[in-house]
């Protein structure tokens, strides 16, 4: 439980030839942001058209060695754990009335609420079925490892246990989400028909409906920030936009492109939002085919400054 933010949904056990699965599920209250989608899933690469997430966190928990005969040592493992707690955005323009449902093919930019919740619990039960499902393959990749020492034993386990969940995490990012969406969507279709809104079957919407004006995903967004962060700062903040960023070994990246003299250079970057100004080594854009007489100032003597306590050298 997470006292009066969380409801636990459903637990799940499963047991493999020496392995077990403890799966559970939570159900978290507090609403879902674009700021926290970043935190509670971090390889998300369209973070600001997320209606609901899952924090899926899996552990192999009692990992040893043990001994299988004369210098050769095998793995074993106690559980496979898994907590999952899901997370779904509050009110908002994220959410659309069901009188602009535009039948027809699946469009991202159309949700309600209902349907969120909905696609939040399949969701949590088809990474917990997929879980349960490949539990018998990892307990095997386990049981295969012999090596002549323990220490290499446990690292090829991890190796493997990594491995798997890795290609788990591609199964649940690829196939599994947009079945998930699939099935929101023919919900959708089965209640705009029944409303009289689509055609029969959903294929297309009924002429007696106004057309649908499809909005931008901007309108689609919350401002950036909480209100509660703009209030604590010194001076009125006024954002200006919000970039796709990423994670990147626990700081921040964009993607955008720098323009130097007539070239255009595009890349994924580290963004440090406590500078007023970034700098690029000249050396690494030098090597990205930029021309000295691009990035040095002709006349004036090199300098050295800093930026997130690294020393680089400037123009």
């Amino acid at each position: 439980m997470i006292g009066t933010l969380g409801l636990l949904l459903w637990t799940v056990a499963a047991q493999a030839k020496g392995l077990e699965l403890a799966s559970q599920y939570e159900s978290v209250l507090e609403p879902l942001t674009t700021e926290k989608v970043w935190t509670l899933d971090p390889e998300e690469l369209n973070p600001h058209r997320q209606r609901w997430v899952l924090h899926r966190q899996v552990r192999l928990k009692g990992l040893e060695a043990r001994k299988l005969g004369a210098e050769r040592f095998g793995v074993r493992a106690k559980v496979l754990e898994s907590v999952t707690r899901g997370y779904v955005r509050g009110d908002g323009p994220w959410y659309r009335p069901f009188s602009e449902f535009p039948c027809g093919e699946e469009q991202a930019w159309f949700a309600t609420k209902e349907g969120a919740r909905e696609a939040l619990e399949a969701g949590a039960a088809a990474w917990s079925e997929l879980l349960k499902r490949e539990l018998v393959t990892l307990d095997l990749r386990l049981e295969r490892i012999a090596e002549k020492s323990g220490p290499n034993a446990v690292r090829f386990a991890l190796v493997a246990y990594e491995d798997w969940l890795r290609r788990l995490e591609g199964e649940w990012r690829g196939e599994l989400k947009a079945r998930i969406r699939q099935s929101e969507w023919t919900r959708y279709r089965e209640v705009g028909t029944d409303a009289g809104i689509c055609a029969k079957g959903g294929a297309a919407r009924a002429a007696a409906q106004p057309p649908v004006v499809v909005p931008s995903w901007e309108n689609l967004m919350e401002p950036p920030g909480a209100p509660a962060q703009a209030q604590a700062r010194s001076g009125p903040a006024k954002p200006l936009a919000r970039t796709p960023a990423r994670r990147w070994n626990g700081l921040y990246s964009v993607r955008l492109s720098v323009q130097v003299g007539t070239r255009s250079l595009t890349g994924q970057f580290l963004l440090d939002s406590t500078t007023y100004r970034s700098i690029l080594n000249p050396a690494w854009l030098a090597m990205q085919g930029m021309l000295p007489v691009w990035i040095e100032i002709p006349g004036a003597r090199p300098e050295r400054v800093t930026m997130s306590g690294t020393t680089a050298l400037g123009p």
